[in-house]
């Protein structure tokens, strides 16, 4: 079953405006088979799927302050990468999101870029108020292992069950169950690059 997000909703949830939709559509950076209209009782209106449109929009809010519209509808047409450091300062995050990575790796001192993408996963999801610090623990611990490629991290509860899936996609889901949140490799990259570019954790503390 496709989870749908309806116009009106999208723009409340992304905090965009109307015209930013249709000025990111006119410039390709949101296809336009993304756009999938229905009938309804006040007439046609235009619904997304879900997941899929938040992140494209969260991805392009991330990215504009740096690059051009031009730029970001290149960078999705070739596949955006973010370039690796080899290692990075601990300091870039703040005690909660350690006190869950110590529980993985040992160590405080620079963090190996696998490292860092793990401590963002931590952050991403422990900020996203859907989760407690054990399942938090729990989906990191599996994203820090797996040795799966280009997956996306469905969380998903079905009867108050957390349950964390890696796929490339979900196509069957129970009537029970409900995917909260999503992640991928590139949406933590890009939260990483946008992280280095604010500085340390002081610029930006943590709600918790």
């Amino acid at each position: 079953m496709e989870d749908l997000i309806s116009k009106k909703e999208l723009l409340q949830v992304c905090d965009i405006s109307y015209g930013q939709l249709y000025r990111w559509k006119r410039k390709k950076l949101i296809p336009e088979d993304w756009f999938i209209r229905k009938s309804t009782y006040t007439g046609q209106e235009a619904f997304f799927l879900r997941n899929k449109m938040i992140e494209r929009i969260e991805m392009i809010k991330i990215l504009k302050d740096d690059h051009s519209l031009d730029d970001l509808y290149r960078m999705f047409e070739e596949g955006y990468e973010v370039i690796e450091q080899e290692d990075y300062n601990s300091s870039l995050f703040a005690e909660p999101y350690w006190e869950i990575a110590e529980s993985i790796f040992n160590k405080r001192n620079n963090v190996s870029h696998n490292e860092v993408m793990t401590l963002m996963f931590i952050e991403l999801t422990l900020n996203s108020g859907y989760f407690s610090k054990e399942e938090v623990l729990e989906s990191a611990q599996t994203y820090h292992h797996s040795e799966v490629e280009d997956v996306n991290y469905y969380f998903v509860r079905a009867m108050g069950v957390f349950i964390l899936v890696c796929a490339k996609e979900i196509v069957n889901i129970s009537e029970n169950a409900k995917i909260i949140y999503e992640l991928d490799d590139l949406k933590i990259q890009l939260a990483v690059k946008q992280k280095l570019k604010r500085g340390n954790h002081n610029d930006n503390e943590s709600k918790y």
